[in-house]
């Protein structure tokens, strides 16, 4: 989203090794976030017709697994602990500071705080209401595994960050040299 690009460009604007890596980590997370919500939607949307939000209604009945995988992500997209969207904020919001730029993380951060509403819609609808009649949701082996996947990777970024971030400082230090 143009959010998140915002977000990204503010590790870029440090012009130094620490943004930068905190770019490619908060871009790495947001890979994995919208992938995970875009496998939920790819797995609830039927043939030929439009997906809308109602469609989410009462996913936690119809399918746990995707349920919280759509959880898992919203979460991460609105930056919400211990998900990798918040390292990645956190990253980027501290390199920007400690490069002066108060009024910029100012203005991401009320950015973000405006779009926790929007991703956590996502949620009300999963886990808030009921299904409606949709019929329950059945996942292959697959793609369990890839749900699974989706949301170890997103949890263990946001909280055990530090191997990635390192290799990924490594990598723009390396670019830059």
């Amino acid at each position: 989203s143009i959010a998140h690009a915002g977000y990204i460009l503010l590790g870029v604007l440090t012009l130094d090794v620490t943004g930068y890596a905190a770019a490619f980590f908060h871009m790495t997370a947001y890979l994995l976030m919208n992938l995970a919500c875009f496998l939920v939607l790819c797995f609830i949307s039927r043939q030929g017709e439009d997906i809308s939000l109602g469609d989410l209604s009462g996913l936690y009945k119809r399918s746990p697994l995707l349920a919280f995988t759509l959880a898992v992500g919203a979460f991460a997209l609105a930056g919400i602990p211990p998900t990798a969207g918040f390292t990645g904020k956190l990253f980027l919001f501290t390199a920007a500071l400690n490069q002066g730029h108060l009024a910029l993380v100012i203005i991401a951060a009320v950015n973000t705080a405006i779009s926790i509403f929007f991703y956590l819609n996502l949620v009300r609808s999963a886990y808030g209401q009921d299904p409606e009649g949709r019929p329950d949701i059945v996942l292959s082996l697959s793609g369990k595994l890839l749900n699974v996947g989706l949301i170890l990777a997103i949890l263990l970024l946001g909280t055990i960050p530090t191997w990635f971030f390192d290799l990924a400082r490594t990598a723009c230090q390396s670019l830059i040299s």
